[in-house]
């Protein structure tokens, strides 16, 4: 599946969840996709948690003996895989834009370079 190889390449969490709504946006025109929950499919996307939940709804469906139509196997598990990918992504990313944030906080409170503030293209006397 595109949409796992693309979440794979994806470089920042906005990508994911760019990616992920796009893909769940296309399942509704897609006929083999209406087998895959309405809560697993519907918009907006709410982070990990729930695309964990949504995971677990397409799991459990895919766990139950109604679903023995080939199709709609292959499509429950195109779903599972790609949701279990983009989790896994987010988890690994999540960590990445904390530790830009606290490089950035810490920066703004003077931990960074010194910069003094310029007047008239001048430095101000004692740093004001």
């Amino acid at each position: 599946m595109f949409i796992i190889q693309a979440i794979l390449l994806a470089r920042t969490d906005y990508v994911v969840y760019f990616l992920l709504s796009a893909w769940l946006e296309s399942l509704g025109h897609k006929r083999y996709a209406r087998s895959i929950p309405l809560e697993a499919r519907q918009l907006p996307v709410h982070g990990i948690e729930d695309l964990s939940r949504r995971l677990t709804v397409v799991r459990k469906r895919l766990e139950c003996d109604r679903c023995g139509d080939d199709a709609e196997v292959r499509a429950l598990t195109d779903a599972a895989a790609a949701l279990s990918v983009a989790c896994e992504k987010l988890r690994e990313l999540v960590p990445v834009k904390s530790a830009v944030s606290l490089r950035t906080r810490f920066a703004d409170r003077g931990f960074g370079r010194l910069q003094l503030p310029l007047y008239r293209g001048r430095a101000l006397p004692g740093g004001r």
